[in-house]
């Protein structure tokens, strides 16, 4: 698991946009399962740090968005292509910067 953790921190710090960095570190760790317990919403949790630590808003999945989020997170465990998800996430986002 360290080296698939030192991969995923490798590529986040080529990524420029804190918005990218935060989409991709949530898909990743909810793909990988870096945690015991709770993987998605840490990667959510952490997300939201990292959005928040550069001036952007947290993304909120709306409830009644939740079966577009259960299917993009199906993409993302059978395929393992995050870009559903991704975009699924980004769409979530409140207009900004």
């Amino acid at each position: 698991m360290g080296g698939r953790w030192r991969r995923l921190t490798e590529y986040l710090d080529d990524l420029a946009d804190p918005r990218d960095r935060a989409l991709v570190f949530a898909a990743s760790a909810t793909r990988t399962q870096f945690y015991f317990d709770g993987n998605k919403r840490t990667a959510r949790l952490m997300m939201g740090g990292e959005l928040m630590a550069h001036g952007f808003d947290v993304v909120s999945i709306p409830n009644a968005r939740r079966l577009e989020y259960n299917v993009a997170l199906d993409e993302l465990f059978t395929t393992d292509d995050a870009t559903a998800l991704m975009r699924f996430t980004a769409s979530c986002a409140l207009p900004g910067r």
